[in-house]
């Protein structure tokens, strides 16, 4: 990525000859946190900031959400991993050493050590009971 998400917005807007007041209007985005991404004192936002700023700019989210840091990965390569972790939780790895080996991320944020454990017993309860449907 060659620019950062703020100079990628400050560029549409200043190409679209729209100002910072008017571009929190269009996305509902405050002024503030647009002038912050913008002059790179903040360096990300949450997906909905993003998604807001790329519609009212007139982006694709794709585009958008790649430029913010959230990656895409390619579908094999999360099924891969996928597999790999179902098999870590049948080979009764620790949460610790699960948590350790798999970083999970959900819409860009990687969860907190209660969440990640709470999807691994969730995994585990489901294991249990036969649903082993894949």
């Amino acid at each position: 990525m060659s620019a950062s998400f703020g100079q990628f917005i400050k560029e549409l807007r200043i190409d679209k000859e729209i100002t910072i007041k008017e571009l929190a209007s269009m996305s509902g985005v405050s002024a503030a946190q647009i002038s912050r991404l913008e002059s790179g004192v903040r360096k990300s936002s949450k997906p909905e900031t993003v998604k807001a700023l790329a519609d009212a700019l007139g982006v694709d989210h794709k585009t958008a959400m790649e430029r913010a840091g959230y990656g895409f990965e390619d579908e094999e390569k999360t099924l891969t991993n996928e597999q790999e972790f179902i098999k870590d939780i049948e080979r009764e790895m620790t949460d610790e050493e699960l948590l350790a080996k798999y970083p999970i991320t959900i819409d860009g944020r990687t969860l907190t050590s209660a969440e990640a454990k709470g999807v691994i017993a969730f995994v585990r309860a489901q294991r249990s009971l036969g649903d082993n449907d894949q």
